[in-house]
């Protein structure tokens, strides 16, 4: 039986910090409202963080798949980077709480490419990241998507993640 928490609409990740705060597994994992895992997701990628257990990260492949009424989109799009698998967002992480934990937890300053800032972090801290090679997440694609509507701010966090990351690296050489 899951748990429903309320709050004031501040964005996903603030949505999802929120319900990393009440949650108490050994392993995290994000799932859009509108997007599917395969049934096996979660045992696959947690085989494979134990089979390496200097992995902290697992990530999979994603598909998008398109609502009836954007038949048309989805047409124009087969055969692009669109169509077809790619690497996932996050909807296709998988981390350990330890591994969460050491990279600093979720980012509540950008609203787009939080799988990216998870990323750029963890190599900085040293985690390791394994992955699947097949498709376990199918994402929705649909009128209403938060990605449709990034504009201005998919720049900005663009921006915000790359001065995070040159931050990083400038600290750690001095660190040395």
């Amino acid at each position: 039986m899951g748990t429903a928490i309320d709050q004031t609409n501040a964005g996903v990740n603030a949505a999802r910090v929120r319900g990393i705060e009440a949650s108490s597994g050994s392993f995290l994992a994000f799932l859009d409202a509108d997007d599917l895992w395969l049934p096996e997701k979660t045992e696959i990628q947690i085989e494979r963080l134990a089979a390496n257990p200097g992995a902290g990260i697992c990530t999979c492949m994603i598909e998008n798949f398109w609502e009836r009424e954007l038949a048309d989109e989805a047409a124009r799009l087969r055969g692009t980077k669109f169509d077809g698998p790619r690497m996932a967002s996050m909807q296709g992480m998988l981390l350990s709480r330890m591994a969460f934990d050491r990279i600093g937890g979720l980012s509540t300053d950008i609203a787009h490419y939080e799988e990216i800032d998870i990323v750029l972090r963890a190599k900085a801290e040293g985690v390791a990241i394994e992955h699947v090679g097949r498709v376990l997440v199918r994402r929705r694609i649909h009128e209403n998507n938060i990605s449709r509507s990034r504009g201005e701010r998919e720049k900005t966090d663009l921006l915000l993640l790359a001065e995070q990351a040159i931050a990083r690296r400038r600290a750690a050489k001095s660190n040395k």
